[in-house]
C-alpha cells in the first residue's frame, strides 16, 4: 500500500532544518527500538532494503532509554553508545519512546527530556550525526502507556529538537491516528500495522536530503 506522500516526511521542528536538496539521502542506519521494533525486525530491514537503506537494526521488548527489561542486555542508550563505538557512520533512527514515557508516569526518577537527551548524548554528544526520532501513538485511554502520555513524550521530542539541531521527528503518530495502522492491543499493532508502520519509517528516511 502507498502511503500519502504527505505521511512520508520528517518533520523538522528546528529552525536549523538538516533537510535540503544539497545533502545525500541516508543510505545506512542504526536503528534503535522496542517491542515495535523487536517483534518486526526482519520485515523492517527488509523495507530498508527495498529503498536502498541499510540498516542495522538494534531492539528488545520493553526497552527505553535508560531502563529495560532483564533479559535485554542494554538499554538504548547503551546499545547507541556500542553502535557509536564501533565506529558507525550514518544516519539514526530511534524508535523509542511508547515506555519511556510510561516509566516517567509510573514514576522514574527522570524525566521525559532527559531520556532523550540523554540517547542524544550517546549517539554524539557534537550533534553532527543525523538523528531521526519516531514519534509514539497507542489508543490507550488509561494507564502509563495512555494516548495522554504518548503526547506528552511527542511533545517533550519536539522540545528537544530545538536543543538538539540534528534532530528531526517523524510524525509517526499523525500517521498512525488516521487509522491506517491496525492495533492488536492498543499498543502493539497487527501484522497489517506493522507493515504500514515499517514501510512509512524506511520511506521517511529514504526521502531524506
Amino acid at each position: 500500500m502507498k502511503l500519502p506522500a504527505a505521511c512520508l516526511l520528517a518533520l523538522s521542528v528546528s529552525s536549523t532544518s538538516l533537510a535540503s536538496a544539497e545533502e545525500p539521502r541516508c543510505r545506512a542506519v542504526a536503528h534503535i527500538g522496542d517491542s515495535l521494533t523487536a517483534y518486526t525486525k526482519a520485515s523492517l530491514t527488509e523495507e530498508y532494503r527495498a529503498v536502498g537503506v541499510t540498516a542495522r537494526v538494534d531492539a528488545f521488548g520493553g526497552r527505553s532509554a535508560l531502563q529495560k527489561l532483564p533479559r535485554d542486555p542494554q538499554t538504548g542508550r547503551q546499545a547507541a553508545r556500542a553502535i557509536a563505538k564501533a565506529g558507525f557512520k550514518g544516519c539514526w533512527v530511534i524508535a523509542l519512546g511508547t515506555n519511556d514515557t510510561a516509566n516517567v508516569s509510573a514514576g522514574a526518577a527522570y524525566s521525559r527530556a532527559d531520556a532523550i537527551d540523554a540517547m542524544m548524548r550517546a549517539i554524539d554528544p557534537n550533534a553532527r550525526a543525523r538523528v531521526v526520532w519516531v514519534s509514539s501513538f497507542t489508543t490507550m485511554t488509561r494507564g502509563h502507556w495512555s494516548s495522554a502520555n504518548m503526547q506528552l513524550w511527542n511533545r517533550a521530542l519536539l522540545e528537544a529538537a530545538a536543543r538538539w539541531p540534528n534532530l528531526q521527528v517523524f510524525d509517526w503518530a499523525a500517521i498512525a491516528a488516521g487509522g491506517v495502522a491496525p492495533f492488536a492491543d492498543g499498543i502493539h499493532h497487527t501484522k497489517a500495522g506493522y507493515a504500514v508502520r515499517n514501510r512509512a519509517i524506511a520511506e521517511a528516511i529514504a526521502g531524506l536530503r
